[in-house]
């Protein structure tokens, strides 16, 4: 447990609504998440918003100050924002490219 509180942002998954919540463990943080959006701590887990690392207690205090974390709860999966931009950039220009020439 860290000597001085962690504040991330955090989001529900299906919620436009963010918050910042302050936590000395990773249980703290997901116990106030859960409150926060009414969600049920029995099978939530939190992940980094940024690539959808799932956090562990060891994990935890190397997470940077003001990090986005996404509230998950039973059956809910994110793989990360960056993955889901490079996905749909993708599929975005795969739909504009030329074919390929053949060799």
């Amino acid at each position: 447990m860290l000597q001085k509180p962690k504040s991330v942002k955090l989001r529900a998954l299906r919620s436009p609504r963010k918050f910042g919540v302050a936590g000395r463990s990773c249980q703290e943080v997901l116990r106030k998440g859960c409150l926060r959006f009414q969600l049920p701590e029995r099978g939530s887990r939190l992940c980094l918003y940024e690539d959808g690392t799932e956090l562990t207690e060891d994990y935890f205090p190397s997470v940077a100050d003001n990090a986005e974390l996404v509230l998950l709860t039973s059956g809910q999966a994110w793989q990360g924002w960056f993955r889901r931009v490079s996905q749909d950039s993708l599929t975005l220009l795969g739909s504009s490219c030329p074919p390929a020439l053949a060799s």
